[in-house]
C-alpha cells in the first residue's frame, strides 16, 4: 500500500502532534519528524500490520536520503510500532490475538494504579481538569464527530491521567503502551455505541477523582481499557480468516 506523505517541517516549540506523548514538543529533528509522520499512519491504519516499509519510497516521499529513515525506523522500534528485521528492512509491527490481550491487561492495571494515585493526591487543578475532560468527551460521543477525533480526545486524557498520578516510572510506561496499542484501542472505540460507553466510564472515572474515592477510581480506569480490549479482540476475531488465531495482519 502506498501512502503519500509530506514533507517534514520543524514543529514550533509548544504546539502538540495529534498522537504524541506529552501536551507540548520542542522542535523536533528531521528525523523525529519522520518518525512522528509514519507513527501517525500506522496508528490511523495507513499502513498495514506487517508491511514492508521500504526505505527509498519513504525517503522519496519525504525528499530525504536514506539516513534519516533510517533513525526513523529506530525510534518507531523503540516504540514498538516497527519491527526491523535483518535482510528484511523495517516492519509495522504485528501483534497476535494474544499479545493485545496481554498489553491491553496490563494497560488495564497500570491506568488503574494511575487513577487510584491521582485521587489520592487530591489536586484540585487536576480533578477540575479531568471532569472537564470527561464532559468534553461525552459531547463528543453524543455528536457526530469521526472516531479520530473521539479517541484523540480519551487519548490526551488518559496521557493526562497517567502525568498526574506523580509516578514518573508508571507514566513512561503507559506512555509507551498507549501509543503502541493506539490502532488497536481505534478499534476498539470504533462504534457510537462504544464511544457512548467509553464516555460514561470517563464521567465514572472523573466523577471518583471529584469525590475522592480512590478504589471506585481504580476500577473505572480499567474498565476503560478492559472494554476497548474486549470489542477490538472481537471484531479482530471475527474477522480473521478460519482457523487463524492469530496476528492481525492476516485480517
Amino acid at each position: 500500500m502506498a501512502v503519500t506523505l509530506a514533507k517534514p517541517r520543524t514543529a514550533e516549540a509548544g504546539v502538540p502532534r495529534r498522537w504524541s506523548v506529552g501536551h507540548a514538543s520542542p522542535p523536533l529533528s528531521v528525523a523525529e519528524q519522520i518518525a512522528e509522520q509514519l507513527s501517525d499512519s500506522i496508528i490511523e491504519g495507513h499502513f498495514e500490520p506487517g508491511q514492508r516499509l521500504a526505505e527509498q519510497e519513504i525517503g522519496a516521499s519525504f525528499g530525504v536520503s536514506r539516513g534519516p529513515i533510517r533513525e526513523a525506523m529506530r525510534i518507531l522500534e523503540k516504540e514498538g510500532l516497527v519491527e526491523l528485521k535483518r535482510r528484511r528492512g523495517a516492519h509495522v509491527s504485528n501483534l497476535s490475538l494474544a499479545e493485545i490481550n496481554d498489553i491491553f491487561e496490563i494497560r488495564s492495571v497500570l491506568l488503574g494504579l494511575a487513577a487510584r494515585q491521582t485521587c489520592q493526591r487530591n489536586d484540585p487543578r487536576v480533578v477540575a481538569e479531568l471532569v472537564a475532560g470527561a464532559k468534553r468527551i461525552s459531547a463528543l460521543a453524543k455528536s457526530n464527530a469521526d472516531a479520530g477525533e473521539y479517541v484523540n480526545s480519551t487519548y490526551s486524557l488518559n496521557l493526562f491521567l497517567a502525568e498526574s498520578s506523580g509516578n514518573e516510572p508508571l507514566r513512561a510506561m503507559i506512555f509507551s503502551l498507549a501509543r503502541r496499542t493506539l490502532r488497536y484501542a481505534m478499534l476498539g472505540l470504533s462504534t457510537a455505541e462504544r464511544r457512548l460507553q467509553s464516555a460514561r466510564n470517563w464521567r465514572r472515572l472523573a466523577r471518583a477523582i471529584e469525590k475522592c474515592q480512590p478504589l471506585e477510581a481504580e476500577a473505572a480506569a480499567r474498565r476503560l481499557v478492559d472494554e476497548s480490549r474486549e470489542k477490538a479482540v472481537k471484531l479482530l476475531r471475527r474477522q480473521a480468516p478460519k482457523g487463524a488465531d492469530q496476528t492481525p495482519s492476516s485480517l
